[in-house]
């Protein structure tokens, strides 16, 4: 196994004062802090917002006055949600504890569900039906609805984009609506989607690809001042065949890689450059058996590191940490299956994984008023050995490049398998 990364794992007991709530949102946050929204199956009873420092254990918490739906946290310090009581966006700062000030956001919008259809039904079921996307280097959303459309096998996608940045928002007079609305009609089939980068593209595609269907998708850049106003279409000259799980930035800034579940066991990604119009097919060579891919939470080609979540086809669920330069797994951790959640930091220097709230037969867990959060901290082991070397005086003794040669001597696999 190669000695790149590591993950080390400790866990931690958040101890609360709630009773009878469990944990609806984790965000984890870069200053081993976690923001924790706990919900009660009461539906008249407001979540409970806590930030809890992982370190000692030292919490602050305080009430959300709603109850919080569509949960994402924008960056480190902006989370948003909707609102289902007062049917509105609302976005929350960790760092002031409060909510950001802007003009109301009706969510679900009056062109998604008109005013006249307006039941607590069809509320609830627009917003288990809407997805938020988050870019979170410009502090914006994409807010996506559907609408039945005339035609029973077209559904209508409403698409909105706002920004919370604080410039934005003073110089709109606390209005945070980017550009005008863009809709477009499309079968009735499950979406999926995607950012081309953290700021202002996001891509939308069917979920399913059937064998002989041609790849075709849109994309969306919701600040470009002509492109906002239209969609643009991607084809690909690569055949897709089975589910998109992810779809994610890839090497270059042009660069989209569709990640599938495709012929049985055997993962596909498909990197398509939008500027050439060019595609190919990245194989991840690390793997000799079948396996099942759960989710991507990272690509960073700079750290050349992609962590991914799969189920091997004779083990449990695990985090994967690959090199995408050398095409090999530099480390593996295995996920406990009562394990119901996996949340990144948005550097993802450290992902928590908390149990259940729930026994096996389904019983409420949460009178115990704490709850047990496993840290799994992604350590470079370079950057470790580099920081020992130092400590101990061998790099002024034998100099840098020689400190390195021995880093890498010591971190070398050439010789070693880690395939699955």
């Amino acid at each position: 196994m190669s000695k790149n990364y590591r993950i080390s794992t400790n866990q931690v007991q958040v101890r609360h004062d709630l009773h009878k709530k469990i944990i609806k949102y984790l965000a984890p946050l870069p200053d081993q802090r976690a923001f924790i929204i706990y919900t009660s199956q009461e539906q008249n009873e407001d979540d409970t917002y806590i930030i809890c420092n992982l370190l000692n254990g030292q919490i602050k918490y305080g009430p959300l006055f709603s109850k919080a739906e569509k949960i994402e946290n924008i960056n480190d310090d902006l989370i948003v949600f909707v609102d289902s009581k007062k049917q509105k966006l609302q976005v929350f700062s960790i760092n002031k504890q409060d909510f950001i000030k802007f003009n109301d956001v009706a969510v679900p919008s009056l062109d998604a569900l008109p005013q006249n259809q307006r039941t607590q039904e069809q509320i609830g079921d627009a917003i288990t039906d809407l997805t938020i996307i988050r870019f979170s280097e410009s502090k914006s959303i994409v807010v996506i609805e559907k609408k039945q459309a005339t035609n029973q096998n077209q559904v209508e996608f409403i698409m909105s984009a706002y920004c919370f940045d604080e410039d934005f928002l003073e110089s709109k007079n606390g209005i945070c609506q980017v550009t005008n609305p863009i809709k477009f009609s499309q079968q009735n089939l499950q979406k999926v989607y995607g950012q081309l980068n953290n700021t202002d593209t996001v891509i939308i595609s069917s979920q399913q690809f059937q064998e002989g269907t041609q790849s075709k998708f849109l994309m969306w850049n919701f600040k470009d001042k002509v492109l906002s106003n239209q969609l643009q279409h991607i084809s690909l000259n690569s055949t897709l065949e089975g589910t998109i799980i992810n779809i994610t930035p890839w090497q270059k800034p042009s660069e989209i890689a569709f990640w599938l579940n495709g012929k049985p066991g055997k993962p596909q990604i498909i990197v398509y450059d939008y500027i050439s119009k060019t595609d190919y097919e990245y194989t991840l060579k690390v793997y000799t058996n079948l396996f099942l891919l759960v989710n991507v939470y990272e690509v960073n080609f700079e750290k050349e590191r992609i962590i991914l979540n799969i189920i091997p086809e004779t083990q449990n669920s695990c985090i994967d940490i690959i090199n995408p330069i050398k095409n090999r797994i530099t480390y593996t951790q295995d996920i406990d299956n009562t394990q119901d959640t996996i949340q990144f930091s948005s550097d993802c220097r450290y992902f928590i994984t908390n149990e259940n709230n729930y026994d096996v037969m389904g019983e409420d867990c949460s009178d115990s008023r704490e709850s047990l959060l496993t840290i799994h901290s992604v350590i470079g082991i370079k950057t470790s050995l580099m920081n020992f070397l130092l400590m101990k005086n061998i790099v002024n003794i034998y100099g840098e490049e020689a400190s390195k040669s021995i880093i890498d001597l010591l971190t070398d696999e050439d010789n070693e398998t880690s395939n699955k």
